[in-house]
């Protein structure tokens, strides 16, 4: 029989027989018709395999206990081992699918094959992922080959993103991973920039290194499963360095646009202890950027980042992370903190740096929190650099201007809320080592909300009374 067009197609039964469409299956998947005939094709021998597999009395409670064939058992609730064993006609017609798509030819130092384009496509996409979903494990090994060179160029299609996160999600064992990582090794910046390659890792992150199941439009599960284990989470952790020594690597790149920022803020909240202490070590060494939004003007790259009109985001993310974690013994939390400690007065005035100051405070060592107040306790303005603000006033204390400042005053808010006594009273003394303070502080609708709540306190009662 002759393949009919796509206009001549039946949906319900577009073709005799897979036999039949063999060797023109590239053809076949440029049409709605053949995607479907093959998609139902793979679906009923699926179908069938499971029926079997119930016949010969196998459930969902003896399924193998290697880790690295789980996802391969698990589909629906029901098992399907997906071996030539329990399956024989399923892996051959998948076998026959690779063999025709798998073709691949060099150009101009670029590679192809049959299976880059289709990746890309509308209809056959979903035939891509239905052949990843169901294949063996040499065949996804295979398949994660034959696309390697291209997953950078597929990651940037709509469709193809698909495509390349289904092969992530099932991609089960080393050998696996590794065909794919190769692929994203040194794009990930370039697909950070992009709106559908960012997908791709971010994917790779949340698959690989955490409890992460998937369900199909049926509720279905597949993909890991849902016992994940501590080992296997701890692999998948290590198989994910790559990205993040890229990240680090190319840490100006990351930061010097808004994309970046984003990508910077997502990829930390799934990252594990082990990446978060890499990307903050970066932090502490990074040297300063003298061009673009962030030119170095606060003294070290993580003030620039708090003082960003996007970055600030992923600042106050990192500053406000559980540091007990990563960080038991405060070692490195004090390290980072210290970074913002010279001119904390300062980013506590600034639109966007207020907020991750006010993370700071609340996240911050008892240590590094006496440091601030003893700075802005004992400096004047004069002492500083007033150029970053732009003005200034005679004889005013830096404490006060923190309290009358419109983003200031919610820092000073969070601080006297978990200051310590002797913190209180260190600011107390201050406000009334000049006569003048509380007068400008009832003088400002954001002082007086300061005065009010420290006039609650035992030890503004107890100065107040020995006046």
């Amino acid at each position: 029989n002759s393949l009919r067009t796509e206009d001549d197609v039946d949906v319900n039964n577009p073709y005799e027989s897979f036999d039949g469409v063999k060797g023109k299956i590239v053809e076949l998947l440029s049409t709605q018709g053949g995607n479907r005939f093959l998609q139902k094709v793979i679906e009923e021998l699926r179908v069938q395999a499971l029926g079997n597999q119930e016949q010969n009395g196998m459930n969902i409670n003896n399924f193998q206990q290697d880790p690295a064939s789980r996802s391969d058992q698990l589909h629906g609730g029901n098992i399907i081992t997906n071996s030539a064993e329990s399956a024989p006609l399923l892996a051959r017609v998948i076998d026959d699918i690779l063999d025709e798509l798998g073709i691949t030819w060099q150009v101009d130092e670029m590679y192809f094959s049959h299976l880059l384009p289709l990746c890309c496509d509308q209809f056959a996409n979903y035939t891509c992922q239905k052949i990843i979903l169901m294949a063996t494990r040499q065949q996804r090994i295979k398949i994660a080959q034959i696309l390697q060179r291209n997953i950078l160029t597929i990651s940037q299609n709509s469709f193809g993103t698909r495509v390349i996160q289904r092969l992530i999600e099932t991609a089960n064992t080393s050998d696996q991973r590794q065909a794919v990582s190769r692929g994203l090794q040194n794009h990930v910046a370039e697909l950070s920039r992009d709106p559908y390659g960012v997908h791709t890792v971010l994917r790779t992150i949340a698959v690989w290194s955490g409890d992460w199941v998937s369900r199909d439009r049926n509720g279905n599960v597949y993909g890991k499963h849902q016992q994940y284990q501590d080992e296997d989470r701890i692999q998948g952790q290590i198989e994910c360095d790559f990205i993040y020594q890229e990240v680090v690597r190319e840490f100006h790149s990351f930061t010097s646009n808004r994309h970046g920022c984003s990508f910077l803020q997502k990829i930390f909240k799934l990252s594990a202890p082990r990446h978060r202490q890499l990307i903050i070590n970066a932090l502490i060494t990074v040297g300063p950027l003298n061009r673009g939004r962030l030119r170095g003007q606060w003294g070290n790259y993580a003030a620039d980042m708090a003082a960003d009109t996007f970055a600030n985001y992923f600042m106050q993310d990192v500053v406000g992370m559980e540091w007990d974690s990563i960080d038991p013994q405060c070692i490195l939390r004090g390290r980072f903190f210290e970074l913002f400690v010279p001119q904390f007065a300062w980013l506590s005035m600034h639109k966007c740096a207020s907020n991750v100051m006010q993370k700071l405070i609340q996240s911050c060592d008892p240590s590094t929190r006496s440091k601030i107040v003893n700075m802005i306790t004992t400096e004047h303005p004069e002492d500083q650099d007033n150029s970053k603000m732009g003005y200034s006033r005679g004889g005013e204390t830096v404490l006060t201007r923190l309290m009358c400042d419109q983003f200031g005053n919610y820092v000073m808010q969070d601080l006297i809320n978990l200051a310590t006594s002797e913190q209180l009273r260190l600011i107390i003394e201050c406000i009334f080592r000049n006569p003048q303070n509380e007068q400008v502080l009832n003088s400002s609708v954001f002082g007086r909300k300061i005065i009010s709540r420290l006039e609650g306190t035992v030890e503004w009662q107890t100065r107040a009374h020995r006046q």
